[in-house]
């Protein structure tokens, strides 16, 4: 599997495991979603991946930091 994959043009990185229930993907994408990450999960041979990068956020003087 490829430890980076694109996703409407916006970089995710693998999080180096295998989950053969999409269901255990959908929990362990969650945990990421409650840790401010956007979360795509990919299904490929039956094998389930979740890939994960950091939301935008702002700093205090208003500028976006995160997204690049």
């Amino acid at each position: 599997m490829q430890r980076a994959r694109v996703f409407a043009g916006k970089k995710y990185m693998w999080d180096g495991e295998e989950y053969s229930d999409s269901k255990v993907a959908d929990e362990v994408a969650a945990a990421y979603r409650a840790d401010r990450f956007a979360v795509e999960t990919f299904e490929e041979g039956g094998v389930w991946f979740v890939f994960s990068r950091r939301k935008v956020g702002t700093t205090s003087e208003g500028s976006a930091v995160g997204d690049r």
